[in-house]
């Protein structure tokens, strides 16, 4: 047997003289024919959405639900004041000022007044070496707002010059690093500048300054050195 529908050739087990598909249409919509529900538009004027209880769409529905009214807008809630300082636009924090004058003001008396940058904390006589390079941050700022005084591209760290005769020396994360208690000998460089100069500042040098070749190093003036001695020598 087949479906009773005109046109439509699916048999197998029937329901009501339907087929499966025809079925489950007539259980949704009461009709084997319709394919679709036919949605209503909500009755709100300028809303195009379906319809789904009380003539309204979910949206209105809810509305009306929540407030009794389905026209019914939350209020936009009023803006923030702003911060009393001329061409502030900041919103108002503590008193009538914005964050950053309201701390001039409670510190100074007056919003407009800037005070010294802090100095950091616990400021010791000799920092270690992490302690150098956050005094160079406390003091001098970031880096990267200056150029390398190598190349002239954006840097990145504040290298040490190795120039200090007081260097001071630390072992940081296994390698003995040198780094000097003197800003003045702290310039920015980029990444690149930093490492060529911490790799040079290793180094051995002479007495005029020249870096030390690793076979002069080993054996100085030893005279009848050749250059297959350094090769029989090597490992």
């Amino acid at each position: 047997m087949s479906c009773s529908i005109n046109g439509c050739e699916n048999g197998g087990k029937l329901a009501r003289g339907y087929c499966n598909k025809h079925y489950i249409r007539w259980r949704k919509h009461g009709d084997p024919l319709q394919v679709k529900a036919s949605w209503e538009t909500c009755s709100i004027a300028d809303c195009g959405r379906h319809a789904q209880g009380r003539g309204w769409c979910k949206m209105h529905w809810k509305r009306w639900r929540t407030h009794g009214d389905p026209e019914h807008v939350r209020p936009v809630p009023a803006p923030k004041p702003r911060c009393a300082v001329d061409e502030c636009e900041k919103p108002k924090h503590g008193y009538i000022y914005c964050t950053k004058h309201y701390q001039r003001w409670k510190a100074s008396g007056d919003p407009l007044i800037v005070g010294p940058r802090h100095p950091g904390r616990n400021r010791l006589d000799v920092p270690s070496y992490a302690g150098m390079h956050k005094r160079l941050f406390y003091d001098r700022g970031r880096a990267s707002k200056h150029a390398c005084v190598t190349c002239g591209n954006p840097a990145h760290e504040w290298s040490y010059s190795g120039n200090d005769p007081d260097e001071m020396r630390e072992n940081v994360r296994g390698s003995v690093v040198a780094y000097s208690v003197d800003q003045s000998h702290y310039s920015p460089r980029c990444r690149p500048c930093h490492r060529h100069m911490g790799e040079s500042l290793v180094r051995d040098r002479d007495d005029s300054g020249q870096f030390i070749p690793t076979a002069r190093k080993r054996y100085g003036d030893t005279p009848g050195i050749t250059i297959h001695t350094i090769r029989e020598d090597t490992p």
